[in-house]
């Protein structure tokens, strides 16, 4: 499933996750990460291929004063501030999604698979995505506000709460990566023709069936995390 592929290896763990197409607002999970690793490429043995000119030892100049800036992003297009109104509404969609998920998550019987109902569980998938997206979204800019300021109180702890609302998020799903762990071929046939994105992650998953813990054992374990 979505966050059994991994969730909380997108987002609570430490936010780097393989980045998917989530819709209009998936840019900024994409887009907000930069890498710009620069070093020089130095030959075997300290000198230059073909040639016996070694490396000179020099003397380190004093250390300077100026100051070191980190990379700047202007995000202003997704959020306009770390503590603007859209964060928190954002955020909010979250906690509602998530309650909508474990409300249907109760219809999921996992001891009688043949009760189980499709739609519901294209339902929860839905609503996964949906939420899993507006996580990334306030994750990336967080990180990209502790990116250039390591001690933005605000940033970090926006940071923490996406971390536990992605956990929230992961232990409100668990009934439908169980679910989809455990139906029969048919019934996951029925479930991708309306998902057919899931496919691979689905089917992957099942090929660890045999691993799976228990439901209490992977929410605890969720938790935990």
């Amino acid at each position: 499933s979505i966050l059994s592929r991994g969730l909380i290896g997108q987002v609570q763990s430490r936010l780097l996750p393989i980045t998917r197409n989530y819709g209009s607002k998936a840019w900024l999970w994409s887009s907000g990460r930069r890498i710009n690793a620069l070093s020089p490429l130095v030959s075997r043995n300290g000198a230059t291929y073909g040639t016996h000119q070694h490396m000179a030892m020099t003397v380190a100049p004093a250390a300077s004063s100026t100051k070191i800036t980190g990379p700047e992003w202007d995000n202003t297009d997704e959020y306009t501030s770390i503590n603007c109104a859209g964060i928190s509404e954002d955020l909010g969609k979250v906690e509602q999604l998530i309650k909508e998920i474990a409300n249907l998550s109760t219809k999921i019987d996992l001891q009688n698979l043949d009760s189980i109902e499709i739609d519901v569980l294209v339902a929860c998938t839905n609503q996964a995505n949906e939420a899993q997206t507006l996580l990334q979204n306030v994750g990336v800019f967080a990180n990209c506000e502790i990116s250039t300021d390591g001690s933005n109180r605000e940033a970090l702890s926006l940071a923490s709460t996406v971390r536990s609302r992605a956990s929230q998020l992961t232990q409100a799903y668990q009934p439908v990566t169980q679910a989809l762990t455990l139906l029969p071929d048919a019934a996951i046939d029925r479930y991708l023709g309306a998902l057919p994105d899931e496919s691979f992650a689905v089917r992957h998953q099942r090929r660890l069936r045999d691993l799976a813990l228990s439901l209490p054992e992977e929410q605890l374990a969720t938790a935990l995390s």
